[in-house]
């Protein structure tokens, strides 16, 4: 039995409580798109920005958040530390808080975001410096070099994609590497670069196949690839 019975439907009490239950179903209906649009937001965010809340991330219009991205991808949250040292962020900062004057320290690639400065990229000394330091690099002997952009989780760094690559160029199908990785994967994209430690002095990479694999990856990437330690 229907809850509106058609006899009578067109009375005006019946009219107001049909647009009454269309507006209470409208309203709740509108409560979901936040948490939606929310979702979506937080589904393309990561250890930088997702606990902005934002419903469009900040780093689709701002070039210093995207930046930071960028830093976290490269570098890794594990190699925060080095980074600080690297590029000189004193500790603690001082921040003024309701008044108060408080002592903090950098958690994270997000709060360096007040330190980063601007350079004209397009400027011939600039330039020189970047080509300058992108020629040592390259001259550096490996084991003076670890690499960036490493995540070790799904989906892969930009350096995993590039080993899953060696590998499907070195092997047509993934049953023949299986031996040679320990994971003993499935699929290419289930396979990561081994560990490495180079800025570690007693750190040594592994006589594995997987490791011997990795080094000869890493004599073939790109320059922008390697981190000096």
């Amino acid at each position: 039995m229907a809850i509106i019975p058609q006899v009578g439907r067109k009375s005006f009490k019946m009219r107001v409580l049909i647009i009454f239950v269309y507006a209470v179903l409208i309203l709740g209906s509108i409560t979901t798109i936040y948490p939606f649009l929310l979702m979506m937001s937080s589904s393309i965010s990561s250890h930088t920005d997702f606990e902005e809340y934002r419903l469009v991330p900040r780093y689709l219009y701002d070039e210093d958040s995207l930046h930071v991205k960028y830093l976290e991808e490269k570098y890794r949250n594990e190699h925060f530390e080095l980074f600080k040292l690297r590029y000189r962020m004193e500790e603690p900062y001082q921040e003024v808080v309701t008044g108060a004057t408080v002592e903090r320290r950098y958690g994270s690639f997000a709060a360096t975001r007040r330190e980063m400065e601007s350079f004209d990229l397009n400027s011939p000394y600039i330039r020189a410096r970047i080509d300058d330091w992108l020629d040592f690099t390259a001259r550096l002997p490996m084991r003076y070099k670890d690499t960036f952009f490493h995540m070790y989780i799904m989906p892969a760094g930009f350096t995993d994609l590039a080993f899953q690559e060696f590998l499907k160029e070195r092997y047509p199908t993934i049953e023949q590497p299986q031996q040679a990785i320990p994971e003993d994967p499935d699929f290419f994209v289930q396979v990561t670069a081994p560990f490495s430690a180079y800025e570690r002095h007693s750190w040594y990479p592994s006589d594995d196949a997987k490791s011997r694999l990795w080094e000869e990856c890493r004599e073939q990437l790109p320059t922008v690839y390697m981190n000096v330690m």
